[in-house]
């Protein structure tokens, strides 16, 4: 995401004082000039190297507790698709919301970790995965007036791992298939409309999908 431009306008204030030069009589008089030195900067390495350990220690925490949140998200959407349920779509969305609370709390640790010049492009590809946005909820799954819409209606696309990563962003960048706002497509519905019963994960039965998933996929 590109951030704006800001320009710096420089103001320039001139200060002009006059002496007066009404009278011949009148001397004029000049203040003495008074040397100002901006102080020398010290450079304090025990202070800086405080501060990027108390850094790297924040970040280190908070990348912890995103991924716990990430991991009980994970056992949460397999016991929705187990054992269809509202209490189970209510908790899976409870662990969504957490789990996105603490990623996005990890996310500035994660920018200052891609921040270096030979890293950032690799960062941007693993943030687009993780939570790309907006989202367009008809490249994934039916949406009101198109009920054959989505990946998890293509027969030609076997729902797995690898191949919901090629389709991410294939055409547009909305068309996400992986990250938060995917899976949030899923637990909540296009319109947020989903129900337990559209959560079911169905075995194979002569078909090349190793799922086939309507709410979700593995």
């Amino acid at each position: 995401m590109s951030g704006k431009l800001i320009r710096r306008g420089k103001l320039v204030l001139l200060c002009v004082l006059l002496a007066g030069l009404a009278a011949c009589e009148q001397k004029r008089v000049e203040e003495p000039q008074v040397e100002q030195s901006a102080a020398p900067q010290v450079f304090n390495a025990q202070a800086a190297e405080e501060m990027t350990q108390g850094l790297w220690q924040a970040g280190q925490a908070q990348l912890i507790d995103a991924q716990a949140a990430v991991e009980a998200l994970e056992r949460a959407v397999v016991t929705l698709l187990d054992q269809p349920g509202e209490d189970h779509l209510e908790a899976a969305k409870l662990a969504w919301l957490e789990a996105h609370r603490e990623f996005t709390a990890a996310l500035p640790y994660i920018e200052l970790a891609f921040a270096p010049a030979e890293l950032r492009s690799q960062g941007r590809q693993l943030l687009l995965a993780l939570d790309s946005w907006p989202v367009q909820p008809g490249y994934l799954d039916t949406v009101p007036g198109y009920s054959d819409s989505g990946i998890v209606n293509d027969t030609a696309i076997e729902l797995t791992l690898a191949n919901l990563r090629k389709q991410h962003r294939l055409t547009a960048h909305e068309e996400a298939s992986t990250g938060f706002h995917a899976m949030e497509i899923m637990l909540w519905g296009p319109t947020s409309e989903r129900t337990p019963s559209s959560s079911m994960r169905l075995p194979r039965a002569r078909s090349p999908r190793r799922w086939r998933v309507t709410a979700g996929a593995s």
